[in-house]
């Protein structure tokens, strides 16, 4: 069953899988991996690699925080390779959502317009998070913060306050509680195990699944795949 919006104050979206297939963050790295390869910066696009193997390496050995610690080894990939402004991460990010997003989801809550609120929710950064916010005219999101210094905006780190699913949800609740919105109140879309907490804690009737989701998603008592 669709659920119009006079029915849900907040739709929750995650990022990486149900908005867009893959990472944002991958998408980030390949773009400046093919940029160091067009600037013929061979040492960088070597270390590039081995770096991508490393983040790959702590995002499988790091459990429910994969995503989130994978993330921050990604950071200190870029920030080695002295690369990582702001600026460029965005754009980045914003052309891998527009390249490779799953139609389906991006269908289904553009129909949700305002007094209706959307909300990113994602174990990712938050750069690439407000390129979501921003592609989807989304009011705010839940995300890790990425740090930046220096007048040209220069990549220094990540805060990890969101490392798994528990996290995402007391974010999200958090973010709830400002707006005045309750989560019974809410619609949820996810695709993974970072995504397990919150589509529990919305209503049986306002679960739904990326078409790319997991088994453990799909396996979420009232849960409604959505479909291209």
């Amino acid at each position: 069953m669709v659920i119009m919006q006079k029915e849900a104050k907040a739709v929750i979206i995650d990022l990486d899988g149900t908005l867009c297939e893959g990472r944002v963050a991958t998408g980030i790295g390949k773009a400046y991996m093919r940029r160091e390869l067009a600037r013929l910066h061979f040492g960088n696009l070597r270390r590039g690699i081995k770096g991508a193997e490393r983040v790959m390496e702590v995002v499988k050995t790091n459990g429910a925080n994969g995503n989130a610690e994978g993330l921050k080894a990604f950071y200190d990939e870029l920030i080695a390779l002295g690369l990582g402004k702001r600026y460029e991460m965005f754009n980045y990010a914003t052309k891998y959502l527009r390249k490779h997003r799953v139609e389906a989801v991006a269908a289904f809550i553009n129909r949700f317009k305002p007094p209706v609120v959307k909300i990113i929710a994602t174990t990712g950064g938050s750069t690439s998070a407000e390129a979501a916010q921003l592609e989807y005219g989304a009011e705010s999101v839940v995300a890790n913060i990425d740090q930046f210094k220096g007048e040209d905006a220069t990549l220094r780190g990540v805060r990890l306050d969101i490392r798994n699913g528990d996290d995402k949800l007391i974010g999200v609740l958090d973010k709830l509680d400002m707006m005045g919105i309750k989560i019974g109140e809410c619609i949820a879309i996810g695709d993974g195990q970072d995504d397990v907490a919150v589509l529990n804690a919305v209503p049986l009737n306002r679960r739904y699944a990326s078409p790319l989701a997991d088994e453990k998603v799909l396996s979420i008592s009232g849960i409604v795949r959505l479909s291209n």
